[in-house]
């Protein structure tokens, strides 16, 4: 349950017109994938997957690529969209001394509260889809990538042409996380379990890459493999 939006500040309430603005946002995406023959792709996988790992590979042959959670992490940089309305939802106890946000706050507090967590992302989703559809309209390549780890949260599958998901055993994600972010066992486990889970994304997968073990000739000729498809794919498209 999220609070009425009459209890919240202008700013936030406006943000939780988030049905409304990703449907008006994926209409321009259609519009985009309509006016040009390139190949859009929709990366996607768990937390711990390797998405990282995988965009690098596909960005040494050249290929443009976005990161939602850059974006993210761009836009609630102070004087940027985003950082206002962050504000007015969480109050001025979400700031660090030099009025930059407290991430390591924020993310303790989204951790926590499930409403807090939609609260954020009512916030920055929009913005997010906002700035991968100006992106779209910028390249030139024959294909390009958008990595969205919530992309199945989101719905958004429809605004791509294929769907790649990165996946690994949870295993796996439990250790990287915990290698990662310094977590504990506990707390990986219930990051995961805050995402959709991997049956769901495997449901919307056109193409999956298995990321068990990092970087292994296995996963570059993986790559590899896709590359070529996906030129294969968008000079038969054009």
């Amino acid at each position: 349950m999220v609070p009425a939006r009459s209890s919240l500040p202008k700013l936030t309430r406006n943000a939780f017109s988030l049905t409304e603005k990703i449907h008006d946002i994926t209409q321009k995406l259609h519009l985009v994938k309509l006016l040009t023959f390139m190949l859009k792709i929709g990366m996607t996988g768990g937390i711990g997957s390797g998405k990282t790992t995988v965009g690098l590979l596909f960005e040494d042959y050249g290929i443009p690529l976005i990161d939602a959670d850059q974006i993210a992490h761009q836009q609630a940089r102070p004087g940027e969209s985003a950082y206002q309305a962050i504000i007015d939802y969480f109050g001025a106890q979400s700031l660090n001394a030099d009025n930059t946000l407290n991430r390591v706050w924020l993310k303790q507090r989204i951790f926590n509260s499930s409403i807090d967590k939609q609260a954020l992302e009512n916030i920055t989703h929009p913005l997010i889809f906002e700035a991968i559809s100006a992106w779209f309209k910028q390249q030139t390549a024959k294909y390009c990538i958008a990595s969205i780890p919530l992309l199945a949260e989101t719905d958004s599958a429809e605004l791509f042409d294929r769907v790649l998901v990165i996946d690994c055993s949870p295993a796996t994600q439990i250790k990287r996380i915990v290698l990662r972010d310094n977590l504990s066992e506990k707390e990986a486990k219930r990051i995961i379990l805050q995402q959709s889970d991997r049956e769901n994304r495997l449901k919307l997968a056109n193409d999956v890459i298995i990321n068990q073990q990092q970087i292994t000739s296995t996963l570059v000729k993986d790559v590899e493999k896709l590359h070529n498809l996906y030129l294969s794919i968008s000079q038969t498209s054009g």
